[in-house]
């Protein structure tokens, strides 16, 4: 395969092959933490986000993230923030979110075509949405640690070994709607799962027999929860009687 000379590599090349090492060096010591906690912002690519061949920008809360080729920076990669004139959470979160979405960014391969959306009915939409996402459980790289080792339904920190993202899932049950995750995905898309639940649940299924798997959820103690499957539901979770 032929590569070009560092010399002559654009934005978008050194964007598509930034690694999480590559950008934790770009932003110093602190710059796993940085780029973990700008990652727990919610930000929108179609709104806030500019990309050219020139720049990338991000506009994250007041301030704006710019980076750009410049050969007198570290990696020829600079970095600039207008609210910080030192590393930051600002260009952290830029960081996190072209590790985790350069897909969506347009800098890794897309999937095979399929059909558009546009001509899709609701109940194919949910499945091509769903096969999306299981498709990213399936291929990225994330790291699982259990609040509980020895259950299977309790809380887990999912944390992607690209970007270095974390969230927080709360595993319930095994169908879409039982479980919950700290993502803005799972927030937002109404379809009751996300990757990092999929990615979860599929861990889980290896990792217990069948006979624990088998098992239900029991609530421990009164808790309210919202469920946005398909229709938006309030419900009380009430611990069960002895």
């Amino acid at each position: 395969m032929l590569t070009k000379p560092a010399p002559e590599l654009t934005l978008f090349d050194k964007l598509s092959r930034l690694s999480f090492l590559q950008a934790t060096k770009l932003l110093g010591p602190e710059g796993a933490d940085l780029i973990a906690a700008g990652g727990k912002h919610d930000i929108d690519i179609t709104t806030q986000v500019e990309f050219d061949q020139d720049r990338f920008r991000l506009a994250a809360d007041s301030a704006t993230v710019t980076l750009a080729l410049s050969p007198a920076a570290r990696d020829r990669l600079e970095w600039r923030c207008s609210a910080c004139n030192v590393p930051c959470e600002h260009v952290g979160a830029a960081f996190s979110l072209i590790l985790e979405e350069k897909l969506a960014l347009r800098l890794a391969d897309a999937p095979p075509d399929r059909v558009p959306i546009e001509g899709l009915r609701e109940e194919a939409l949910v499945a091509q949405a769903l096969a999306e996402r299981e498709e990213r459980a399936r291929t990225e790289k994330m790291r699982l640690l259990s609040v509980a080792p020895q259950e299977i339904w309790t809380d887990y920190t999912v944390t992607n070994a690209a970007s270095g993202k974390s969230c927080r899932v709360g595993l319930r049950g095994w169908q879409p709607g039982d479980s919950y995750c700290s993502c803005p995905d799972f927030r937002k898309n109404t379809l009751g799962t996300c990757k990092h639940i999929l990615h979860t649940l599929e861990k889980v299924r290896r990792r217990f027999p069948d006979s624990v798997r088998r098992r239900p959820y029991r609530q421990r103690d009164i808790a309210p929860s919202c469920r946005s499957h398909r229709s938006f539901q309030l419900l009380l979770n009430l611990r069960p009687v002895q």
